[in-house]
């Protein structure tokens, strides 16, 4: 009995060094293995029998799953000409370990190689959220920042309002929204842009003006109105109407306001420039004139406003200059030619014959340089060099080289008609449209 109490601790203490030894056994035999099955895929892929070096990566990942390992497959896959696999696995790494750069970096390298710049950005943008580290990554963006596609094609464009562009399908006209989508289908022969009310006067193909809300609906008539030819651009409820002989102003209970004018833009803003006898004058919304002042020209946009940011350009004595919605000067600078100021940024400016950006204080941000140019509007400005439109940022970069025949300003969602090979094309920087 004595000496079985003696054996029993030797007993248990032999067969914990026994479990230690298969253990450490086991896992030797299971390192040989892997090595040995990685050994062989590597190998095998060297000789590019790639059916069985797949064999061998997936016994080897069967034995030990690592990052390296899963990296190590998906080039293999690139190798293999398999990317679908390769960026399958490129996208478990970055599941696995979201907050390793490793899977980020592979599958930038791997969608850049192929130009898909959408999944380009999709990947930093996911990268970012994470705060993710990694030159790769930043420099890569970098590259690919001014990247862009197209889509659309007309015949002729209008100009942004309120999220939506008219375009021209064969005879007649229509609406698109920011990434290019019709939303209003081309039934109208003659069209405004949308205004803060989400009106625009139309034509119809029956020669009945009226205005239509954001979704094509007749939303109010103009038939209490006699003789209406032409429907200018709405600011509140008051917008011009031409009878084929004068312009005035009306309210959409069909009640002039005031008139009667050779010529006249919207009241765009809360000011309009009305024409009589080859003489301009500006007018309050509510009819009466801010001075007494009159101009040989007043500048105008697309949308026929001539006023914002408080600023108007007017010609006097063959120049140009800057005045505020009072009548005051701005600056004593003179221009040949001016562009209305489309944000709070720069206005496009003429002297010289370049063309070059001033700000709300007439101070000159961009030198004169460019043949023509469009203003500033949501970071972005169309510029002419050589023959050819192209875009600027406000540091006078150029994002998009000058190559289209005319280009638009950029809206909200980075993107800009531009003119090439006689259409209208809508482009659309990868870095907003992914």
């Amino acid at each position: 009995m004595k000496n079985y109490k003696i054996f029993v601790p030797i007993i248990i203490v032999g067969l914990f060094v026994l479990s230690i030894y298969m253990l450490f056994s086991q896992r030797s035999d299971t390192n040989s293995k892997y090595d040995e099955c990685l050994l062989a895929a590597r190998s095998l892929s060297e000789e590019e029998i790639y059916v069985d070096a797949e064999k061998k990566y997936m016994e080897a990942l069967g034995i030990k799953e690592s990052k390296e390992l899963k990296l190590e497959i998906a080039e293999f896959y690139l190798k293999a000409k398999q990317e679908k696999k390769a960026i399958g696995y490129g996208e478990s790494v970055v599941t696995d370990y979201p907050y390793e750069k490793d899977g980020y970096d592979f599958l930038m390298s791997t969608y850049l190689e192929k130009k898909d710049y959408v999944s380009c950005w999709i990947t930093y943008d996911k990268a970012q959220k994470r705060k993710i580290k990694s030159d790769y990554l930043n420099e890569t963006i970098s590259s690919i920042e001014n990247e862009f596609f197209f889509n659309c094609d007309y015949e002729d464009v209008g100009v942004y309002g309120n999220g939506l562009c008219s375009v021209k399908i064969g005879e007649y006209w229509g609406y698109v929204n920011e990434t290019g989508d019709q939303v209003i289908d081309a039934k109208f022969k003659n069209v405004s842009a949308f205004s803060g009310n989400d009106l625009a006067a139309v034509i119809d193909i029956k020669d009945d003006c009226y205005f239509i809300d954001d979704l094509g609906n007749k939303k109010k008539s103009v038939s209490n109105i006699d003789n209406v030819k032409s429907i200018g651009f709405i600011e509140g409820d008051t917008f011009p109407v031409f009878d084929g002989k004068i312009w005035c102003f009306y309210n959409l209970d069909g009640k002039k306001i005031f008139g009667d004018f050779d010529e006249t833009t919207s009241a765009g803003n809360g000011i309009a420039a009305c024409m009589n006898d080859e003489k301009w004058r500006l007018y309050k919304i509510d009819g009466n004139t801010i001075s007494d002042s009159t101009y040989e020209s007043v500048v105008n946009d697309e949308k026929d406003i001539v006023i914002r940011n408080d600023r108007i350009f007017v010609q006097k004595d063959g120049a140009y200059l800057m005045i505020d919605g009072e009548g005051n000067s701005v600056s004593s600078n003179t221009y040949s030619s001016a562009k209305l100021f489309n944000d709070s940024t720069y206005a496009a400016v003429e002297s010289g014959g370049k063309w070059g950006y001033v700000d709300t204080d007439g101070n000159v941000v961009i030198d004169y340089q460019f043949e023509e140019a469009r203003s500033f509007a949501n970071g972005f400005a169309a510029v002419k060099v050589n023959g050819a439109w192209g875009f600027i940022d406000k540091d006078n970069n150029i994002i998009v080289e000058p190559q289209f025949a005319d280009a638009k300003d950029f809206n909200s969602k980075g993107a800009a008609f531009v003119k090439k090979d006689k259409m209208w094309k809508l482009l659309r920087l990868y870095k907003y449209n992914h």
